[in-house]
C-alpha cells in the first residue's frame, strides 16, 4: 500500500527503554529515549469499561499505521499528544515490509 500525507496525517514519538548504572552507586535507572518520531495513521478500536475489585476502569486500544521500520518491538511505547501508549502488537501487515501495524493501549 502506498501512503499519501492526509492518510499519515499525525506525527508520533517512538521510545525505547534505556536502563543505565550509576557508577558511584551501582543503582539503575530505567528512562525511555526517543528513537523515531514517524508519521501514522491512528484509529481507535476498541473502548470499553470494566469492573475491577469495585471500581470502573476505562480501556483504549488504538491502531497506529505507519511506513514500515524494523527497529519497532513490543517493548517499545509511542507518545501522542502527551499520552503513551503500551505497544501490544507488531504486525508487519502482507510480509512486504511497506507497513507496520501497531496495537496500542493507553496507559492510564
Amino acid at each position: 500500500m502506498t501512503f499519501t500525507a492526509q492518510q499519515l496525517a499525525h506525527r508520533i514519538t517512538l521510545q525505547h527503554v534505556v536502563n543505565t548504572q550509576d557508577p558511584n552507586t551501582g543503582d539503575i535507572t530505567t528512562t525511555w529515549e526517543t528513537f523515531a518520531q514517524p508519521f501514522a495513521r491512528i484509529d481507535p478500536l476498541a473502548g470499553r469499561e470494566f469492573f475491577a475489585a469495585q471500581a470502573v476502569q476505562a480501556e483504549s486500544t488504538v491502531k497506529f499505521t505507519l511506513r514500515y521500520r524494523d527497529d519497532v518491538k513490543p517493548s517499545d511505547r509511542i507518545v501522542w499528544k502527551g499520552d503513551e501508549y503500551d505497544i501490544k502488537a507488531v504486525m508487519n501487515m502482507g510480509t512486504k515490509n511497506r507497513e507496520l501495524l501497531l496495537h496500542a493501549r493507553k496507559l492510564e
